[in-house]
């Protein structure tokens, strides 16, 4: 039986979050247990609802994507935030911030399944690190070797 990921989806634009919730509805390993409007909404939801990843814009109202990023990895470590933006420029301050992962709206659904994925399976983030490849720009985890 396949794992059940449990996913936050946190963006300011409605239409973001409907084409998200439609294609994470498609991956039937995937549950979206909540949407918020804001990072401060995203901080709440998480404490309230437990999921094991949260996919983050960074620009929104309220609390941006980075401090809420900042807040949720201090008070709950073992979920892991996947920065969704379009804004390549946000990407090292994201890493710092303890996002997991780091991807541009737009990119292929199946990198963004598979970086839930990946991210949503892991029983610690300790147990993964971030590797970037430079020339693509994509940010993906590994399973550390023992």
């Amino acid at each position: 039986m396949a794992a059940h990921i449990r996913v936050l989806v946190a963006d300011d634009r409605p239409r973001s979050r409907e084409g998200l919730q439609a294609l994470l509805s498609t991956c039937a390993e995937i549950e979206v247990v909540g949407e918020a409007t804001d990072g401060r909404e995203a901080v709440r939801l998480v404490a309230q609802r437990h999921p094991d990843v949260v996919l983050m814009d960074v620009r929104m109202p309220t609390m941006d994507g980075l401090e809420a990023t900042r807040i949720i990895k201090s008070r709950c470590q073992q979920v892991n935030v996947v920065i969704l933006t379009m804004y390549t420029s946000y990407r090292a301050n994201a890493l710092a911030a303890g996002a997991a992962a780091f991807l541009i709206k737009g990119c292929p659904s199946e990198e963004l399944l598979n970086t839930i994925k990946t991210w949503g399976t892991a029983l610690h983030s300790t147990d993964f690190h971030i590797v970037e490849d430079v020339e693509s720009g994509k940010v993906r985890g590994r399973q550390r070797r023992q």
